[in-house]
């Protein structure tokens, strides 16, 4: 019998009440310690650093502080896409300084869809990895143009079919049959996931190599070389800061990152009658995307549901929201814009989460010349790909090994810009939430 409390988690996400193992949390620090490697956070940016660094010098020392249980915040609540993309390419692309990096990047990320599938046969971590490619759709003319536009600017970067081509609708629809669908671009490098079942392996994956995880234990205060926490305190010669967007709970970092949040819904199971409606033939699960001003996308799970997911809310203060206070009704009526024979299929699961959003969207990999203090961070809601690269890039870092990662444009010399006080911080970031909602509305 699970606690009341693991049984709370379960609410949180249909990924983790999906999870067959207890979510019982292990227990928290109790007392002062001592290590080599503290990293503050078990979601993905925390748990590739500690699976590479493991890797890169096995005898480390490394604990882990998780104020929940491995893969409660975005780790364990996102739409499950992983693939070749991340944020801050188009930015690294338009700057003639940065272009061959972010290209080299982009390369680089396209592999790391194909490693992240040979690591989870390797460790035995049953994510539910289904490369089947990406359909990123459009729907209306002005998103045909843009899909055209991805087509032309990839192909001029060098990445032109396969990896990146264009569909028409009636190609499309065999795969995938949105409603209204006119075009698609279709990438075969994406993966479809179940989230928490990665965040959860890989958790049970680094403690097999000696990493200690402590849950329930709540961060209030770092400085270069220790941490306290409500349990105890740690010392450590690096302090990593991999908590996202639940940094701003730490003393200091309240303005790091932006918390935007995503809604989700998970329908019942459709069986293979249902799902003949939608152009996607079980046992296939190609992830799939709307190029809307407020992008939809989705995937048809291992157990034969659509999840889909969309939104970008802001709560006033940087308010984090619960997966439990999200009612989604903006996504399920985009799941019945998209697939309006599924008028009558019974929502399963409704849930949200914070993503981590920077003032300068792209994501960062930074340690001081004292090593004593790191951070990586910053995804934007596209990092599950970017957090094994970013986790590889500070493992380098702190291990004292160069590679071409290590030059990469998110290595910085020092924390994100913060972003301004509130008010003005939700006036900017609610202006253009509200002006893509508009968007989006008129786009339809």
């Amino acid at each position: 019998m699970e606690s009341d409390l693991a049984k709370t988690y379960r609410q949180e996400s249909y990924w983790l009440d999906s999870i067959p193992e207890s979510l019982e949390p292990l227990p928290g620090l109790d007392g002062d310690i001592r290590c080599d490697v503290v990293i503050v956070g078990a979601g993905f940016g925390g748990l590739w650093t500690a699976y590479h660094l493991k890797r890169a010098v096995p005898d480390v020392d490394i604990v882990m502080l998780e104020a929940e249980t491995a893969g409660y915040g975005a780790s364990g609540r996102n739409g499950g896409a992983l693939g070749g993309i991340y944020d801050g390419f188009e930015q690294w692309v338009a700057d003639p300084a940065t272009r061959d990096a972010a290209v080299a990047v982009k390369k680089d990320m396209i592999q790391t869809v194909y490693r992240i599938g040979e690591i989870c046969e390797a460790e035995g971590i049953d994510c539910h990895y289904a490369r089947e490619g990406n359909y990123m759709v459009a729907t209306t003319k002005k998103e045909e143009a843009v899909v055209q536009g991805m087509v032309k600017g990839f192909g001029a970067l060098g990445f032109g079919p396969p990896d990146y081509e264009l569909l028409d609708a009636k190609e499309t629809a065999r795969h995938v049959a949105i409603d209204g669908v006119r075009s698609c671009v279709y990438s075969p490098h994406f993966a479809a996931i179940h989230p928490a079942r990665l965040a959860r392996g890989l958790a049970q994956a680094v403690r097999r190599k000696g990493v200690r995880l402590f849950e329930r234990t709540k961060v209030r205060a770092t400085a270069p070389g220790s941490v306290t926490t409500d349990g105890g305190s740690v010392r450590a010669q690096t302090v990593v800061l991999a908590a996202e967007a639940y940094i701003q709970s730490i003393r200091g970092f309240k303005r790091l990152l932006a918390p935007i949040h995503g809604q989700m819904v998970a329908t019942a199971p459709l069986g293979n009658e249902l799902f003949e409606k939608t152009g996607i033939t079980p046992p296939s699960r190609p992830y799939f995307s709307v190029l809307s001003p407020l992008p939809l996308y989705g995937q048809p799970t291992a157990d034969g549901r659509i999840v889909l997911g969309a939104g970008d809310a802001y709560y006033f203060g940087s308010r984090l929201k619960k997966g439990a206070e999200f009612k989604s009704q903006f996504v399920h009526g985009r799941l019945l814009d998209s697939f309006p024979k599924l008028g009558d299929v019974p929502i399963t699961h409704r849930w949200g989460g914070a993503m981590g959003f920077s003032r300068h969207r792209a994501p960062t990999v930074f340690l001081n010349a004292q090593k004593t203090l790191a951070w990586i961070g910053g995804f934007s809601g596209s990092g599950l790909a970017p957090s094994f690269l970013m986790g590889a890039t500070l493992a380098d870092l702190i291990a004292d090994r160069k590679s071409e990662r290590t030059s990469y444009p998110w290595v910085r010399d020092g924390f994100p810009r913060h972003w301004e006080p509130e008010p003005l911080r939700w006036i900017g970031v609610t202006a253009v939430s509200r002006w893509k909602h508009l968007q989006d509305y008129f786009n339809r």
